[in-house]
């Protein structure tokens, strides 16, 4: 995830503007609903005494120290001469008026990151007059800003968006395994307990899914045994990626009852890093939706549901080769159609200028809206409860509980039918 998007948005949104970054203590009593699906994941209380240490009268000395004599040799110093060539020459200056013209005028991400056919036929839905357009600059107010480096934000969305295409994910990807689709949702189902228990950031969690997921699928092989080591050690890598202060791994295998010991753990995170070569750069749907947010001005109504729907996603085997930024884009696109922002219908937010910062047309965006709006309405019924609950607190705005969950608008979308 670049840094330049979690500056923009902090840790704010993080469990609802909760900062409290201390590690605690899990208990039974704090791990809530016994999780029986993979086995008995229940925590023991397990007492840990403090110790003190207790220092007799007069043991520390207050030495005196004396200054260093430094002898003459040293005093003098020699004169260099500075050589007639500059070894380090400067860096060439940056034409940043030209770059930032190229990016907000006829230009869209489509035609300069994806591949030829993706690009053309983003063109050919785009109306005629997007392509004369001159396009609002949407990071022209946080120019003033260093840290948010505005001057490179189209920049780094092209970068996230090439990643996608370097590191994807198979259709699939567990045909033939021993893993079966319902059990991966088990522990992604479990994993976003875990996050809860933690306090851990929503990057992590999202992440952590994403390892485990390019795990299964370079590593064909994983016995059923196994699954949740691999999920808890997932955890603990986009920990140690993600947070400031992750919690200590006697944790991670505290939290699976000590199903695994520490040494086993260890040996899953050897084995996740070299399967993946150590690359955890692969964009997550979360970092999308904010830039989509931000550039239709969604509401927090509009957000947080957005956020509700890209979790329910993750739960979702059919779902998981969608491309992060496509996935942002249906979620935001049903939030829009469920809740109305500026006397405004979903479809007429996904105007040019949507096209020209999502590189996404609405033809693209349905068929995702489809498969995730049937997720959505099945979600009030289905056994896996964890985001469901997540998002019913006062925090998420309860927007898991809201009526529009159940309204006539989500139902056609499902059906692939318009809403409007």
């Amino acid at each position: 995830m670049s840094w330049h998007t979690r500056v923009t948005q902090g840790n704010s949104e993080n469990l609802g503007g909760n900062v409290v970054r201390t590690k605690k203590a899990v208990t039974a009593n704090t791990l809530g609903v016994k999780r029986s699906a993979l086995g008995e994941i229940g925590n023991k209380v397990v007492s840990r005494s403090n110790s003190t240490v207790t220092t007799k009268p007069g043991a520390l000395t207050k030495d005196i120290v004396k200054p260093v004599q430094r002898s003459a040799s040293v005093r003098s110093i020699t004169t260099v001469k500075a050589p007639k060539e500059d070894f380090v020459k400067p860096l060439p200056k940056i034409n940043v008026t030209n770059r930032v013209k190229r990016t907000f005028s006829n230009t869209s991400v489509a035609s300069v990151v994806l591949t030829s056919h993706r690009a053309e036929a983003v063109e050919e839905a785009e109306p005629a007059t997007a392509k004369t357009h001159d396009f609002e600059d949407v990071d022209k107010a946080d120019e003033s800003n260093p840290l948010l480096v505005a001057n490179y934000a189209f920049e780094i969305y092209e970068y996230l968006l090439s990643l996608e295409d370097k590191f994807p994910i198979k259709e699939n990807f567990l045909e033939g395994q021993q893993v079966a689709p319902r059990m991966r949702t088990v522990l992604v189902d479990w994993l976003v307990d875990v996050q809860l228990q933690y306090h851990l950031l929503q990057e992590t969690l999202y992440l952590a899914v994403q390892i485990l997921d390019r795990y299964l699928q370079a590593v064909p092989n994983v016995a059923k045994k196994y699954l949740q080591l691999v999920g808890v050690a997932a955890m603990y890598v986009a920990s140690k990626y993600e947070e400031v202060y992750m919690p200590d791994i006697s944790d991670f295998v505290f939290i699976t009852d000590s199903a695994y010991t520490k040494q086993q753990l260890l040996a899953m995170e050897v084995q996740i890093v070299k399967a993946l070569e150590f690359q955890f750069s692969r964009p997550i749907s979360l970092t999308f939706l904010r830039r989509y947010s931000k550039v239709v001005e969604a509401h927090p109504m509009h957000h947080c549901f957005s956020k509700y729907f890209l979790e329910l996603a993750m739960l979702e085997y059919s779902l998981c080769h969608v491309r992060p930024s496509l996935t942002a884009a249906a979620a935001l696109y049903i939030s829009l159609c469920l809740y109305e922002l500026n006397d405004k219908k979903g479809p007429d937010h996904w105007d040019a200028k949507m096209v020209h910062y999502s590189s996404y047309t609405l033809t693209d965006i349905k068929p995702v809206a489809q498969t995730l709006a049937a997720v959505i309405e099945k979600a009030s019924t289905s056994k896996f409860e964890a985001v469901r609950k997540k998002y019913s607190s006062s925090k998420m705005m309860k927007v898991s509980l809201r009526q529009e969950l159940s309204s006539e608008t989500l139902k056609s979308i499902a059906q692939g039918i318009s809403p409007f």
